[in-house]
């Protein structure tokens, strides 16, 4: 072999070993964190983190999260069940998202459109972004697209995780009793129609019609706590008279092995009888009888 094919053979030899470093060294992306889309929609990346997350038609946990003013913005303050006597309650609808998601970007000019539509009709709206950029950047990056929707700012994805965040965007509508009316996960084109359609039924509510729907809800929920404590006590009832009748139906079987001279199968079943039914006299003078006889030498 030449010298020159030697050359070229280690410098292949090189090139393949630099080439096997550097695949060992790029970062792997397993099963579970690539998330095919759903039907019709669009989204990045799972969050392996997330939780649950509220169901709808559920209260949802709260929100404290700062904007860009450092100036921290509480979702109880807002809707649901703790805002004060005489404030106005609002429909707030929350978008999780972030400045490297496409499918997010894709979305913005539909929520913008929504938010310039609705923002005076009694909805509030803020986008949850889950960057670790600096704040003024990522408002500056809205900026730049026309979005002047409010930012929030989720940089550990702690309040993702809490809302059952798993992938982005992630967009929630809270009606003014704090309860999720409507959810979507990825982008879609249904995404506007949809939103809208739940808008409008909710978002012209008055104080004294939210009043009576938190009042109806209140009355069921009593009701329901009402039902249940009386189905519990009626389920205590059937199962003690059950075990009544248990311990009878073994003091009668025992009552017949001492007819026939067998105390010692009699006093079992009484036995029996007295461990489920321990105010059972009958059993308890069963016993009594039974031993004496047996004392007896009968």
């Amino acid at each position: 072999m030449t010298k020159k094919n030697v050359f070229c053979l280690n410098a292949l030899i090189s090139v393949i070993i630099g080439i096997c470093i550097f695949s060992s060294a790029l970062p792997v992306v397993n099963a579970a964190q690539a998330v095919p889309p759903t039907a019709g929609g669009e989204q990045s990346l799972v969050n392996p983190t997330a939780e649950a997350g509220p169901a709808l038609g559920t209260k949802v946990p709260n929100l404290i999260l700062k904007d860009v003013n450092e100036t921290y913005v509480f979702l109880t303050r807002l809707c649901g069940d703790k805002v004060k006597e005489g404030d106005p309650r609002y429909v707030v609808v929350l978008d999780f998202c972030a400045t490297w998601c496409k499918p997010c970007m894709k979305e913005m000019p539909v929520l913008q459109k929504i938010y310039d539509d609705y923002k005076s009709k009694g909805m509030k709206m803020f986008l949850v972004s889950v960057d670790t950029l600096r704040k003024p950047e990522v408002f500056k990056f809205f900026e730049e697209k026309g979005v002047s929707i409010p930012l929030l700012f989720d940089s550990d994805r702690g309040t993702a995780d809490k809302w059952g965040v798993a992938e982005f965007p992630a967009l929630f509508v809270i009606d003014q009793l704090g309860k999720l009316v409507y959810k979507h996960i990825g982008y879609s084109e249904t995404v506007d129609k949809e939103v809208r359609a739940k808008l409008d039924k909710i978002v012209n509510l008055t104080p004294e019609m939210i009043a009576e729907q938190k009042k109806a809800e209140e009355d069921a929920a009593a009701a329901k706590a009402e039902a249940t404590s009386t189905a519990a006590v009626d389920a205590a009832a059937k199962a003690a008279a059950e075990v009544k009748e248990q311990a009878k139906t073994l003091s009668t079987e025992a009552l017949r092995f001492f007819s026939a001279g067998q105390y010692k199968e009699a006093i079992a079943k009484w036995e029996e009888a007295l461990k489920l039914d321990p105010e059972n006299k009958f059993a308890a003078a069963g016993i009594r009888k039974a031993k004496a006889k047996l004392e007896g030498g009968e």
